[in-house]
């Protein structure tokens, strides 16, 4: 049978939030109407490029024969890219055919800390990637990059974007949260950073990443969010390893749970509970569009219904 079994596994659980979903949209609250929502996207997602994602890490990335083939297929067999499909799922898809990039690896930390004690959580999020330009006619970050909202009274706020290739003379640098405002915009439920506008700004004119160059490329946000909640983190791109790391003063007293979704044997689920001496944990070939949830509670008990 092979990884079919997990594959088909990945499909259920998928299918099975949906349903919930439904369910609750209709009988419960909007919380775990969302919380499901996101974790049935993310199996969805790790189901359809599960199949093909660890082919293409471990031969030949780039090959344009292979990108357009697995395009082809997943769009004429199985539909993914037609027009009534959910366009987060068609997005990723395509993103698999068309690479510019893939990720060596990627650091993510997560900072726990309180705003006001056991009511409002601030949560400080940096990502640090190292990947390496696979197309021939070069790269630059392009594509918006967003964290969710903040609770009501409360600002979600981008501190740090970083994006350093020596030889293409491409080092930007900003720790200004004030600089880097004017290129963010702010919705209902996150706010984005339009980092090719910001590149326009900070880039000099023309340049961009060699085929075959190496860059590192970073951002932090700070949001405030309940003192039980839950935060996806999107992947946006092909990477052979991811490291989470948790940290903070606050996370000494909370019950974190991690949900991983993978297409292969390994542990998918991480739950700490403060014993962890070193709370990090590392997984192997992640997809575009694949989503870690990092969700927590006091341990305590005290504050888990605060809503």
């Amino acid at each position: 049978m092979g990884k079919w079994w997990i594959y088909a596994a990945l499909f259920l659980g998928a299918a099975t939030c949906f349903f919930l979903e439904y369910v609750v949209k209709v009988h419960g609250g909007p919380f775990l109407h969302e919380l499901l929502r996101v974790v049935g996207d993310a199996l969805i997602v790790a189901f359809i490029l599960g199949i093909a994602g660890d082919f293409y890490l471990k031969y030949k990335f780039g090959e344009e024969v292979m990108k357009k083939a697995v395009r082809d297929v997943m769009a004429e067999m199985l539909g993914f890219l037609r027009g009534g499909q959910p366009v987060e799922l068609r997005k990723a898809v395509s993103r698999f055919a068309g690479q510019s990039i893939y990720v060596r690896s990627t650091r993510i930390r997560v900072n726990f800390s309180w705003a006001h004690k056991d009511r409002v959580m601030r949560l400080d999020v940096s990502v640090k990637v190292k990947g390496t330009c696979i197309d021939d006619n070069g790269y630059l970050p392009r594509g918006p990059l967003w964290s969710v909202a903040s609770i009501r009274g409360y600002e979600t706020t981008y501190l740090h974007y970083s994006l350093h290739c020596p030889v293409a003379d491409i080092n930007v640098s900003e720790d200004n949260p004030a600089e880097l405002v004017p290129f963010t915009t702010l919705s209902p439920h996150r706010l984005s950073l339009n980092q090719q506008d910001l590149l326009t700004h900070r880039v000099p004119h023309g340049a961009y990443i060699p085929p075959g160059e190496t860059f590192d490329h970073g951002r932090s946000i700070r949001t405030f969010l309940r003192a039980t909640g839950f935060v996806p983190l999107m992947h946006s791109d092909f990477a052979i390893l991811f490291r989470l790391e948790l940290t903070g003063e606050a996370l000494p007293g909370l019950e974190v749970s991690v949900f991983h979704p993978m297409s292969e044997v390994g542990e998918q689920e991480w739950h700490y509970v403060g014993e962890d001496p070193v709370p990090v944990r590392e997984w192997h070939n992640v997809t575009p569009g694949q989503a870690t949830i990092v969700s927590w509670r006091p341990r305590d008990n005290s504050a888990a219904g605060v809503s």
